[in-house]
């Protein structure tokens, strides 16, 4: 599937969740309301971190890892001169041969804007308290159920993060 899907495009689908959404559209592997609301969500903008101001506990960033677009929760921020360092829960990748698990790691955070930060701002999102979204983080530490393209860190940081469901 993998192959027939994203080989003939550069494999660009594999870390552009918003590209992967359409694909799969196309191809019927999502209904039209699934795609609706994953384009509602994948829509969200993101904002380079360029001081301490700009990223909280409980915000989600995007940051490169192992050459791919890789999301995690912020869980603690310790400030300094030119960059934060940050306690961040993912699903951090241990070898080849080995399960993926949702780790607390340390990730420093210089600010050149590299590492961005998703803007739920907007009031289409309804977002849990960022004490809740690190509690939630942190209830999935050691979790192995890493799965490509549906069950991972950037699906692990909005269950975190968003209220998905109605009242």
């Amino acid at each position: 599937m993998v192959r027939r899907l994203f080989a003939n495009r550069g494999f660009q689908g594999i870390s552009d969740e918003v590209f992967r959404n359409k694909i799969e559209y196309e191809n019927g592997m999502l209904c039209a309301p699934c795609y609706e609301r994953n384009k509602k969500i994948l829509s969200v903008a993101k904002q380079p971190i360029k001081s301490k101001g700009d990223v909280e506990i409980g915000d989600i960033i995007t940051y490169t890892y192992y050459r791919c677009c890789h999301s995690a929760v912020v869980l603690e921020i310790e400030s300094h001169d030119r960059s934060l360092q940050c306690k961040i829960a993912h699903y951090a990748f241990r070898g080849l041969h080995r399960h993926r698990k949702i780790r607390e790691e340390t990730l420093r955070i210089p600010f050149d804007g590299s590492v961005k930060v998703t803007d739920y701002s907007e009031p289409d999102y309804t977002v849990f308290d960022p004490e809740e979204v690190v509690e939630r983080a942190r209830s999935k530490l050691g979790e192995k159920r890493y799965v490509h393209f549906s069950n991972d860190s950037s699906h692990f940081a909005r269950w975190c993060k968003l209220k998905l469901y109605r009242n």
